[in-house]
């Protein structure tokens, strides 16, 4: 693999970081108390 493909690879996966967590934000915001049940399992 040459430098500039493991750079890019390295910013692709900061990207679907990024990504990853604003979806998770979003979802969260959207449906609080089923996203938390669902994930944590606690009575929220």
């Amino acid at each position: 693999m040459t430098k500039t493909s493991q750079q890019a690879k390295y910013q692709l996966d900061l990207f679907l970081v990024e990504l990853f967590h604003v979806f998770f934000v979003v979802i969260s915001l959207i449906s609080p108390q089923i996203f938390c049940r669902r994930l944590l399992s606690c009575p929220c």
